[in-house]
Parts: C-alpha cells; sequence; structure tokens
C-alpha cells in the first residue's frame, strides 16, 4: 500500500489508505486490507471530517470529498473547490482538519513551501506562512495532525 492519503475514523474504526489512486481500509484490529474503491486522482494526502475523506489531487488545488457506505466502501468522489482558484499547483505535504471544520494545509515545490488554511464555508485560503521550501521554518514541515 501507498504511504500516503492515510486517514484514521474512529467513529468506525477504519483507517484509510491510497495507493495511489485506489483508496483502501484496514478495519482495526483485525488489520485486512480491504479495497473501497477508486479514487478520480492521486491521493498524497488526506484527512477524515464528519465521515467523509478528504483529499487535494497532486500538483494541483482541486480539493475532493469522497463518501463512504455503511460498510466502508466508496460511493462518490466529488470536486469541491479549487482552494485558491487555480493560482496555485502544489506537490503536497499533508492536510488535516481542526475539530471545527477548518482545513490546514503544508504543501508547496522545489522553491516554495507554504503553510495554509481553507475555510469550507466561505471558500477563502490564507497563507498562514509562506517562503522558501529549502529555509527554514518551513523546509521541515511536510507532516500536520491534531
Amino acid at each position: 500500500l501507498f504511504p500516503n492519503g492515510n486517514a484514521y475514523d474512529p467513529s468506525t474504526g477504519r483507517f484509510y489508505v491510497a495507493s495511489p489512486t485506489g483508496l483502501f481500509f484496514i478495519n482495526i484490529p483485525e488489520a485486512i486490507p480491504t479495497q473501497s474503491g477508486t479514487l478520480a486522482f492521486n491521493a498524497t494526502n488526506a484527512d477524515l471530517w464528519q465521515g467523509n475523506y478528504y483529499y487535494i489531487n497532486h500538483n494541483s488545488d482541486d480539493l475532493h470529498r469522497v463518501s463512504f457506505n455503511a460498510t466502508g466502501h466508496m460511493v462518490s468522489d466529488d470536486f469541491i473547490a479549487n482552494i485558491t482558484n487555480n493560482r496555485l499547483a502544489y506537490g503536497f505535504g499533508d492536510i488535516t482538519f481542526s475539530p471545527d471544520g477548518l482545513l490546514y494545509l503544508i504543501w508547496g515545490n522545489s522553491s516554495t513551501k507554504d503553510f495554509a488554511t481553507y475555510n469550507l464555508q466561505t471558500g477563502v485560503y490564507t497563507a498562514v506562512l509562506t517562503g522558501s521550501a529549502s529555509l527554514p521554518p518551513l523546509s521541515n514541515l511536510s507532516q500536520i495532525t491534531f
């Protein structure tokens, strides 16, 4: 399995992982991978929020929401938004949701990296910190979680 696009849903005990467009889940504690479905794009980042799997297509700003049925299998992979209105098309580090639904992102390319937020309700992208991908403090950021 691919080591990116990982997300855990504590309400179901399922750990989701992408490979790179195949989406699998592992029921904890059985630890047996089951294919959930096929993603529309390559998920190199992911998080679960309100029972849905969110990811941003690699080298784009396209946010997708994947919904599931009660058995953990994919029902849909829906495009939600171009979070920067197609201004940025970065490769990815990671995404995560705060408990209140604010999306946090660490992403960039070989020269620039952003630590940013995206508000699903308002559609506002905010770069909290932008800078060189090779210089601290952004050079060491690649994963994020709450």
